[in-house]
């Protein structure tokens, strides 16, 4: 969704988003569409089989050029040059955490600082497996996605840069890391889930 819900909103408000890395988003768009026959832009691309260089090439939809920064900056149509400018401005105004989904488990460490929440955990949901596919993007891919992309890439690197900045001032980072992720990993096991299954059998 574009920048502006706040508007609608009472009180003060404060975004929190997750920045993905625009070669991975794409390709993992292309899959996402590839799963949901009903998706607006299905037909387009796999009714006319469409590979993903060709998806990147002949599909025009916003979804594909520079998304990250058009959503961020509110301006659907601007140039690139304005949508990236407004998405730094609206991040530093608006905005009170701006994370990695390639960093994905540092920047919630980094999050509950800010706002005081203890070490998190999670559990991931609707992942989907495109190694291979990732590793065999043809050369010519990756340069068209660079030139489409080229403000969604600039705002990944400088956030980025950032990220990896705070990363260095965590304070015990080596230990925080490997808790969040057992954590996460016992809380939505499978022998856990059982566990839930019964006691909410039992109390209902």
């Amino acid at each position: 969704m574009l920048f502006g819900l706040h508007e609608y909103l009472v009180g003060n408000t404060k975004y929190i988003t997750f920045l993905r890395n625009p070669v991975n988003r794409l390709l993992s768009f292309y899959h996402y569409v590839e799963k949901r026959p009903h998706h607006r832009l299905y037909n387009d691309v796999f009714g006319r089989n469409l590979s993903f260089h060709e998806f990147i090439e002949q599909i025009d939809a916003g979804d594909l050029h520079n998304a990250q920064v058009r959503w961020i900056s509110g301006l659907e149509h601007g140039t690139e040059e304005e949508m990236l400018t407004q998405a730094f401005i609206n991040i530093k105004k608006h905005f009170s955490f701006v994370g990695l989904l390639e960093h994905y488990d540092v920047s919630l460490i980094l999050l509950s600082k800010i706002h005081e929440w203890g070490i998190p955990y999670y559990r991931q949901r609707n992942k989907g497996s495109y190694k291979f596919a990732k590793n065999n993007i043809e050369e010519r891919t990756l340069e068209l996605i660079t030139q489409k992309n080229n403000a969604d890439i600039k705002l990944y690197s400088l956030i980025e840069q950032e990220l990896l900045s705070n990363k260095n001032k965590i304070k015990f980072l080596n230990i925080k890391l490997p808790i969040l992720r057992f954590i996460s990993k016992i809380l939505y096991s499978y022998k856990l889930k059982k566990l839930r299954i019964v006691f909410y059998k039992r109390i209902n």
